[in-house]
């Protein structure tokens, strides 16, 4: 759907590590699918998570953001 209204509560799940490994995997996809430029930073924060799901999606979602504006 790429809203940005959801941006807070994704980025909320992606924070909480109380929360499934698969969840915050998801939700650090939809922020690379929503793709705004305010989502790099928590993406960066993530990048090591000790999940290796979340922390190579973070990395493969912070490309994805930087090409996205790269680009145009």
């Amino acid at each position: 759907m790429q809203d940005a209204l959801a941006v807070p509560f994704l980025t909320a799940t992606l924070r909480d590590t109380e929360e499934d490994c698969i969840v915050r995997h998801e939700a650090a996809e939809a922020l690379a699918a929503i793709g705004l430029e305010e989502s790099i930073a928590v993406l960066k924060e993530y990048c090591n998570d000790k999940s290796t799901e979340v922390a190579e999606t973070c990395i493969i979602a912070l490309e994805k953001i930087e090409t996205t504006l790269a680009e145009g």
